[in-house]
């Protein structure tokens, strides 16, 4: 508030105050008292809008600067993180770029296009990514896996499919789990199945996924199994996620054919105690792939 003030001590606004002074003064010795107050009137007008003026552009000053500061504040907390940063300057460019386009048009919508991103934005923020459609989320996949205080990754499969996780990307998924084994993380995965992919009089899955589900046991993923009829009446339960340690959780949604629609990733540490708690719940209705394994072997 004094920084704000002392302007009015500055040389041009005590000039315009002295001569102000000097016709009022004038005005009194030459003037009839009627004139002396319309002249005082006028300039009481002309000193009221200057103040106001002043005011407002002291107001846009602030502004400015407080936007200044903002940038200054984000430049400073990404300078340690080389990634964020060049992606703040890239965005910092465009919006330069944007700046300068004159079309009205073009500039709301890119308005609009920009307030839905802001919202995405928000949530990343916050700790939550959403991957739409694409395959992306599974470089992010990767380099959970390769965390160095990765020590535990559990993860629930809904096999509705046949090709569940059977194509290109999926099975380099696969060996991702395997390379996180060979440098001691324990993996372990609940597979949620129907009938058609394990029927009740079967005792093991259909031979359709079972050199499938069998392989990753092999490569030391500790696999459980779990008959989707079991836990119809727990309907949160059925759904594909994973649990990186205590880093986050990642939720899979697909389509009919098994492929992703959207995967979600959530850092929360209450996200992850939520999801912890499903795990446990999930575990009652498994029974182990190796339990099975064996007693195939002694009806054998």
């Amino acid at each position: 508030m004094v920084a704000r003030f002392s302007s009015f001590t500055k040389p041009r606004f005590l000039g315009a105050s002295l001569l102000g002074s000097l016709v009022v003064g004038v005005a009194s010795l030459t003037t009839s008292l009627s004139e002396q107050i319309a002249i005082l009137g006028v300039l009481i007008s002309i000193l009221v809008g200057l103040v106001l003026t002043w005011l407002d552009e002291q107001a846009q000053l602030e502004d400015f600067r407080a936007e200044l500061s903002v940038q200054e504040r984000i430049a400073s907390a990404l300078a340690d993180d080389p990634a964020l940063g060049r992606v703040f300057r890239k965005i910092s460019q465009a919006f330069l770029l944007l700046s300068k386009q004159r079309e009205p048009v073009l500039r709301s919508t890119a308005a609009t296009k920009l307030l839905s991103m802001s919202g995405e934005l928000d949530q990343m923020a916050r700790g939550i990514i959403t991957f739409n459609d694409s395959e992306a989320w599974r470089t992010a996949y990767q380099e959970l896996l390769l965390s160095e205080t990765l020590r535990l990754y559990r993860s629930a499969a809904w096999v509705k499919c046949e090709t569940y996780w059977q194509d290109p990307p999926g099975w380099q998924s696969l060996r991702d789990n395997y390379d996180a084994i060979n440098r001691g993380v324990i993996v372990e995965r609940i597979f949620i199945l129907p009938s058609m992919l394990w029927p009740v009089e079967q005792r093991l899955p259909s031979e359709t996924v079972l050199p499938w589900i069998t392989d990753q046991h092999n490569h030391g993923v500790w696999v459980m199994l779990c008959r989707e009829s079991d836990v119809y009446s727990e309907p949160d339960l059925p759904q594909d996620f994973g649990i990186y340690g205590d880093l986050a959780v990642g939720t899979q949604i697909l389509d009919q054919e098994c492929r992703t629609r959207e995967f979600i990733m959530d850092f929360s540490s209450e996200a992850v105690q939520l999801a912890n708690d499903r795990w446990q719940r999930l575990k009652l209705f498994t029974t182990s792939l190796r339990s099975l394994l064996d007693n195939w072997s002694d009806d054998s």
